[in-house]
């Protein structure tokens, strides 16, 4: 029970106060379901007034709930169920037999070829927490650190070949018309080729990883960065490892401005601050980039890790095989350490925020649209594609994918794609005084 110094405090003297929320939280919590789960808590001792203080605080916060480890998917399932059928329109949490399906399939993204002169860049952001350990608004100190030494050493056994990325698309012919024993079957689909002689879909599906050409060790080590050799060291092309503690403003600066490192602005916002994510801070925190392959990762942020993936070529094909590639390397690294991410058998990859759970993936890219940007009606001609904008500024929209949940990993992509083709053709038409009615 909890206890005060006039006695046990009861669950309805103690409901909080949502009138001016608009968080997923706000629309979804009850008394009844307060009540319910006011005495529960995890084996770590996560509460419910604990995984919702972000949405009491933080009145805009769209979701209004952090998890602090795995059991709270079942110890608060009554307020996360509801939570997750808000914010992710394709995944029914109320059906038991829908599960989360990821999927890598390497089929290309027809039409985005002619985005070049209207896309900038495209960055993937990939959310990934290790099994075993509570997740950052409820690990301890001891945590945060193994968590650390962990990924620094997964980090480390990345390879980024010359020739990267160098998956090759499957023939959609070919895929659509042949199954694994070379019958036609119309119904098969192209995931990324596996040279151990499983079946694509039978890869994807058992993680059944092809460890002859097996990713070999790196022998790097940690090293602080000064400022005046930080640019040498980008100039070196190859993978650093920069720990947070006594880290200089202008080492920092430069890796925030080449999109390698979060902002310094973000670490230490109220959110960050109200939801247990800057406890410490910057103890146990660590960027790793590597600015010739366009890739920077960080420890212990909103999860253990959050990973960008870049490109300077505006090429989304070319950017989601160069993700796939990335993908398998952590999978088989994992399966050597027999370490796995934290994923449920329904609710696919466990992020902190309910918001990502499902692939962990969203995709950012930069458009330049000065039409779009001006027009009235933006916001819902990017949500009825998943979009949501995240700056608009200087004719430049920067975007991101919303819905993890129920969509794989292609299928983000290849949303993002046909989103990015309707935008184009709205944004010329724009240029030309002309309605675009019927494309919104």
């Amino acid at each position: 029970h909890r206890l005060a110094m006039y006695g046990v405090i009861e669950p309805e003297d103690n409901y909080p106060n949502l009138t001016n929320d608009k968080s997923a939280l706000a629309q979804c919590l009850t008394k009844e379901i307060y009540t319910k789960l006011y005495w529960n808590k995890t084996s770590s001792g996560y509460t419910i007034d604990e995984a919702m203080q972000i949405g009491v605080d933080c009145e805009d916060h769209d979701v209004g709930f952090f998890l602090g480890d795995y059991e709270c998917i079942e110890v608060f399932e009554s307020l996360l169920g509801p939570i997750l059928d808000t914010i992710h329109p394709f995944f029914d949490y109320r059906d038991k037999n829908v599960q989360h399906m990821g999927s890598l399939k390497i089929i290309k993204f027809d039409g985005t070829q002619t985005l070049k002169d209207f896309v900038i860049e495209y960055a993937f952001h990939l959310r990934r927490n290790l099994r075993g350990y509570s997740l950052p608004p409820h690990c301890t100190r001891a945590e945060r650190r193994e968590i650390n030494k962990i990924l620094i050493y997964i980090l480390k056994q990345l390879q980024f070949d010359p020739t990267f990325p160098n998956i090759q698309f499957v023939d959609t012919k070919f895929a659509k018309k042949t199954d694994k024993n070379g019958k036609r079957n119309s119904k098969s689909g192209a995931t990324m080729p596996m040279s151990n002689g499983a079946t694509p879909a039978a890869a994807d599906r058992h993680h059944q990883i092809d460890e002859k050409k097996d990713v070999t060790t790196s022998e790097d080590t940690s090293s602080k960065t000064s400022p005046s050799s930080i640019s040498s060291k980008l100039e070196n092309r190859e993978s650093k490892v920069v720990d947070l503690v006594g880290i200089d403003d202008a080492t920092l600066t430069e890796l925030e401005e080449i999109g390698l490192a979060p902002s310094r602005e973000a670490s230490l916002t109220p959110e960050f601050l109200i939801g247990g994510l800057s406890r410490d801070f910057p103890d146990a925190r660590t960027l790793f980039f590597n600015e010739k392959a366009m890739v920077g990762a960080w420890t212990n942020h909103e999860n253990h890790l959050e990973m960008i993936i870049q490109h300077s070529r505006p090429d989304l094909n070319y950017v989601y095989k160069k993700f796939v590639d990335i993908y398998i390397q952590f999978r088989r690294i994992l399966k050597r350490k027999e370490m796995a991410w934290i994923r449920h058998r329904r609710l696919g990859i466990v992020t902190t925020s309910p918001k990502h759970f499902g692939t962990g993936l969203t995709i950012q890219c930069s458009i330049r649209a000065p039409f779009l940007a001006a027009h009235a009606k933006l916001t819902r001609i990017l949500r009825k594609r998943s979009l949501e904008l995240k700056t608009n500024a200087d004719d430049i929209l920067n975007l991101e994918t919303i819905h993890t949940l129920g969509r794989s990993e292609w299928q983000i992509a290849k949303d993002l794609g046909n989103a990015l083709i309707d935008l184009s053709r709205m944004e010329k038409a724009l240029a030309k005084n002309k309605p675009i009615d019927q494309i919104i």
